[in-house]
């Protein structure tokens, strides 16, 4: 450590040390005027029925205020949040004023009734009240003065982006954030792309995100490798976003929107090629798109879930206003309520297992009449990681979509994780629903 640095922390101590005096010098003087409470109380001259004015308990509350918007000024502060410190201590200052506005109002109204602080009219009661006062008063003017103390600092840029987000070194710029994710967004608002907003020329981005489901990355890749070119060549930046069981295709221009109509061009052309695997844009969800297409025909849904138990009920009605179109769903877990609920024959059971797609057949068929719904879609599986065989491994999955004139089955393999493979589920047949309608 360097002499500077030795200096810094004996300053620091020596603040702490400060700050600890005067606390226990507060505490110590509240004790001594609590002890003189205590023993005033007891003569005979004590008031007892001194009715206090509300405005002290408008200043009260002036007060405690006053008290958390300085704590929060602090916080943004440490943040570098420096336009945000300067309102908050700007309220804390207002508070502070109006604590001792009401102060003064709520003695005048004691004046009033004939109470009197000092003098020969004075009495006990009401020079303790007067002397508790002062030393409230002087302690909240040292609070004033800390309150404008940093107030002057952050109008002096103490506290300043330029002093504490990042540095500057061979033409480049080095910015420090925190791993608190609500402290970082706030920074990188209000400060760091405002500070490099003002020292460079930015280009305008903008940029298209097409959803899809069904095909991993490098299968994706290899269908539309030509399309991909073409985005390429006309000066435009793809970016394969995965995730499980989704891929975004994402394109990036850095004319802004002076390409949006070139963009919208390309995706009709992807559109074409992958018609099975894109279901949106940018903020679309399966979801949504499957909740606005089900409302367009006046369809009405429900699930039957074995594997997924919920997840596909639940998914569906992530979206607001899906009562409009889903109905309700049976939880099946077991073979009993399979049958039970779901009219499963016993005799499926036996011949071709829980997971097979005669029983799925079965399941959103007799889902889709003791619903009462347009289409019903069950899922029976092996989610795992315990549970497979030979015949039927962990992973495997069969989802069934039933209408009053069709059922479609579709077998899926998934991996060795049980939540991945209900989410890959859910997706799938949130997906086949969805062909399924466009057909």
């Amino acid at each position: 450590m360097n002499t500077n640095d030795s200096l810094i922390v004996k300053n620091n101590r020596a603040k702490k040390m400060m700050l600890w005096f005067g606390m226990i010098s507060m505490s110590m003087t509240f004790a001594g005027l609590t002890s003189a409470y205590v023993v005033s109380s007891s003569r005979s001259d004590w008031i007892e029925q001194i009715e206090l004015p509300f405005a002290f308990t408008i200043s009260t509350l002036s007060l405690l205020l006053s008290s958390g918007s300085f704590y929060l000024a602090l916080n943004s502060i440490k943040a570098t949040l420096v336009k945000r410190a300067q309102s908050l201590l700007l309220v804390t200052l207002s508070l502070a004023l109006a604590f001792i506005y009401f102060q003064f109002q709520g003695f005048g109204e004691i004046i009033a009734q004939g109470y009197y602080f000092t003098g020969a009219e004075s009495s006990i009661t009401t020079s303790y009240l007067y002397v508790l006062v002062l030393l409230h008063l002087a302690h909240l003017s040292g609070g004033i003065i800390i309150v404008l103390y940093v107030l002057f600092k952050t109008l002096k840029g103490k506290y300043s982006n330029g002093n504490t987000l990042g540095f500057e070194r061979d033409n480049t710029i080095y910015i420090s954030l925190p791993g608190v994710p609500y402290e970082m967004k706030g920074i990188m608002s209000e400060e760091a792309i405002p500070k490099l907003q003002s020292l460079f020329e930015l280009k305008s981005m903008y940029y298209k995100t097409a959803m899809t489901q069904g095909k991993g990355e490098s299968f994706l890749a290899e269908i539309i490798k030509d399309w991909e070119e073409k985005v390429y060549s006309k000066g435009l930046s793809l970016a394969y976003l995965p995730s499980p069981g989704l891929v975004k295709l994402r394109i990036t221009s850095t004319n802004g929107d002076n390409d949006a109509n070139a963009i919208d061009e390309l995706f009709i052309e992807l559109e074409k090629l992958i018609p099975k695997n894109l279901f949106g844009y940018d903020s679309d969800t399966l979801p949504s798109v499957i909740g606005e297409m089900l409302k367009s025909k006046n369809l009405s849904i429900g699930t039957v879930e074995s594997c997924t138990c919920g997840k596909l009920a639940s998914y569906i009605t992530e979206v607001s206003g899906a009562s409009s179109y889903f109905m309700g769903s049976l939880l099946t877990y077991s073979n009993e309520l399979k049958q039970r609920l779901a009219n499963v024959s016993e005799e499926s059971l036996n011949q071709f297992g829980a997971v097979s797609e005669q029983v799925a057949k079965e399941m959103a068929e007799g889902g889709r009449l003791n619903l009462g719904v347009d289409v019903c879609i069950s899922t029976t599986g092996v989610a795992g990681p315990t549970g497979g065989s030979n015949d039927k491994p962990v992973g495997m999955v069969w989802i069934a979509i039933a209408t009053c004139d069709q059922i479609i089955t579709h077998k899926f393999q998934f991996s060795q994780h049980r939540e991945r493979n209900i989410h890959m589920t859910t997706l799938c047949a949130l997906n086949l629903l969805k062909n399924m309608l466009n057909e």
